[in-house]
């Protein structure tokens, strides 16, 4: 089991898992809380073609453009509802056939949820995903690994002048 987004469906799709998803259980009283993040495709203000730019952004979001490339392969939730909620996402004959679980976690997504900031690649994959990746192997005990993280993420965020 992982808790994850849409983007593996077409690696585990090639390798032929049997698998499906479901909306991640939430305790009695408990309040769903997902992340709503996305690709984050920008166009730099150094661009020396906005115009072409614009352009290939425009298109990206789409519903007959890119919306549709990435929607067909089943590798994201939408960005437009209406797209999320068709046939083009929900029908696609392939697994995971209980698509509508992404949906449910895209309704209760919350803005600001992830760190988007100049160093957050380098955090991201030098600290808190390999940290994380202990836990959800089974080979660290939770509390010390989330107490060490804890303190590479502090100690990562002051050298950086970003730390409180």
């Amino acid at each position: 089991m992982i808790i994850q987004n849409a983007s593996r469906i077409s690696a585990f799709n090639a390798a032929k898992m049997n698998y499906d998803v479901a909306a991640v259980p939430i305790p009695a009283g408990g309040q769903r809380s997902g992340t709503a993040g996305g690709a984050a495709w920008t166009m730099s203000k150094y661009s020396d073609d906005k115009d072409a730019a614009w352009t290939f952004l425009s298109w990206l979001q789409s519903t007959e453009g890119g919306q549709m490339v990435y929607t067909t392969s089943g590798e994201i939730l939408p960005a437009l509802r209406s797209t999320a909620v068709s046939d083009a996402f929900l029908g696609i004959n392939a697994p995971p056939a209980n698509r509508a679980a992404f949906i449910i976690e895209g309704n209760n997504a919350k803005k600001g949820r992830s760190g988007y900031f100049p160093n957050w690649g380098t955090l991201n994959g030098k600290v808190i995903s390999p940290n994380l990746s202990r836990i959800w192997s089974g080979s660290e005990p939770v509390r010390s690994v989330l107490k060490q993280t804890c303190k590479e993420v502090n100690s990562f965020l002051q050298s950086k002048g970003l730390g409180f």
